[in-house]
């Protein structure tokens, strides 16, 4: 395992997250002290979007603050959108639910690194009669 530090654009980190295969809602998390990225959980953000959030209008809600952390609802572009259903929600077939993180480099590059799985919700078996 190879693993590098990339400084992200703007100080800026992206959670998105999805339910079976589709966005859902998404945060932008600005952190002004970025080399100590892990601080400042995102995951309870998400409640605080609306459901036109979902379909990708602005974002409306008020930004959260955590110590130097401050979290704001990002609505998803349509190019990140079908990136994350099309291409890489479909590699994990078996991840019902969870979220993905990414940032931008200093020239623009979008980088995914992190993958949060929350698999543990009921497989419907279609082929089972009982």
């Amino acid at each position: 395992l190879v693993q590098e530090y990339v400084h992200p654009l703007d100080n800026k980190y992206f959670r998105v997250w999805f339910l079976n295969g589709k966005v859902q809602c998404a945060i932008v998390r600005y952190q002004q002290d970025v080399e100590d990225f892990s601080r400042g959980c995102a995951a309870g953000v998400c409640s605080r979007v609306s459901g036109d959030m979902a379909r990708g209008s602005d974002a409306h809600s008020p930004p959260t603050e955590v110590g130097t952390v401050v979290q704001t609802p990002y609505a998803v572009p349509t190019d990140i959108r079908e990136e994350l259903e099309g291409m890489l929600l479909p590699l994990l077939p078996s991840a019902q639910a969870g979220s993905v993180e990414f940032l931008y480099s200093a020239n623009g590059t979008r980088l995914y690194f992190d993958f949060n799985l929350l698999s543990t919700l009921p497989i419907l078996d279609h082929h089972h009669d009982g």
